[in-house]
């Protein structure tokens, strides 16, 4: 997916960009149903709500599940990124945050760049958050659950230097992401984490 110039600008100016509509509502149905499969196991890459078995974060998504692999690598996730940062990128982290129906704390405003920057040793800002909603994102209390995938994708250059948190958490595989024609063609067999 090619950035147009206007695009560019607004980035520029406004620190962010915003597709509606990006992946048809038929591109989005194979990671939805996904998702319990995911939740329902436990692992430490499964942080649940305190006090309940609701999901709150799963953590390399990715590495276990068919439609997430291939998100993480799609040229609509992946290419406007490249273009921005104007280099290769790998997967810094890549997560599914849930909010189940009336279940779950609120998410409380936060930067992710200075945990990066402490925990990992992340050298400047050449990463980037890429958000997508797979369901809507309503208001807390919400009688609906909100799924939101995040691919925190990183120049290659610019990888971590401290390996502090869980790999599951912050990849340390610095191989630049092919988001190439072959990203819809996924291999059958998936990795586990």
């Amino acid at each position: 997916m090619k950035l147009s110039p206007e695009q560019k600008a607004d980035f520029d100016r406004d620190g962010h960009l915003f597709f509606p509509g990006l992946f048809s509502a038929a591109e989005m149905q194979p990671m939805l149903a996904a998702v319990p499969e995911l939740y329902s196991r436990h692992e430490p890459y499964n942080v649940r709500e305190k006090g309940t078995q609701a999901v709150r974060i799963n953590f390399s998504a990715h590495l276990a599940s068919e439609p997430f692999a291939r998100l993480a690598r799609h040229p609509r996730m992946v290419e406007p990124v490249q273009a921005l940062l104007g280099e290769a990128l790998y997967m810094h982290q890549f997560k599914i945050n849930g909010k189940m129906a009336f279940e779950g704390d609120v998410w409380q405003w936060h930067q992710d760049y200075g945990t990066w920057m402490n925990d990992d040793l992340m050298p400047p800002e050449r990463a980037m958050n890429v958000a997508i909603f797979l369901d809507d994102v309503l208001a807390t209390l919400s009688p609906w659950n909100r799924i939101s995938v995040y691919l925190r994708l990183c120049a290659v250059s610019n990888h971590i230097r401290r390996f502090k948190r869980p790999e599951f958490i912050a990849q340390r595989d610095f191989t630049p992401i092919d988001a190439g024609e072959r990203a819809g063609h996924l291999e059958r067999t998936v990795c586990r984490h």
